[in-house]
């Protein structure tokens, strides 16, 4: 499979548009990232300034294509050369999923990847 269907299959799985301007609050919330670990990664320089464009004063935009991209290949390593995936929080009360035993923000991506 070729990188450009991979990313039309990630976009369409996550109802991304890969040409329209995402806000940082919307990238951070299709990376699973806290808004101010996605600020920090990107002031640090561990996101591209590729992968951004900055419209001025507090006007952060991500493309689309970019928020794929960046689901796609994965967070850049640190300084220290580790990659550091974040943890998405549970909700609150247990969080298991009554039917299967299963955390409900567990999407199905990451459960095949602890599969395989």
């Amino acid at each position: 499979m070729d990188e450009e269907a991979i990313l039309k299959g990630i976009a369409a799985e996550l109802d991304v548009s890969l040409f329209k301007m995402y806000s940082e609050p919307e990238a951070a919330h299709l990376l699973q990232l806290d808004l101010t670990t996605l600020k920090r990664l990107r002031q640090s320089g561990r996101i591209p300034l590729s992968r951004y464009r900055n419209l001025g004063e507090r006007k952060i935009r991500y493309l689309g294509l970019d928020i794929v991209r960046l689901i796609n290949d994965g967070l850049p390593p640190s300084e220290d050369g580790q990659v550091k995936t974040p943890t998405p929080k549970p909700p609150k009360g247990d969080g298991a999923n009554q039917t299967n035993g299963e955390a409900p923000w567990q999407t199905e991506h990451s459960k095949s990847a602890k599969a395989g």
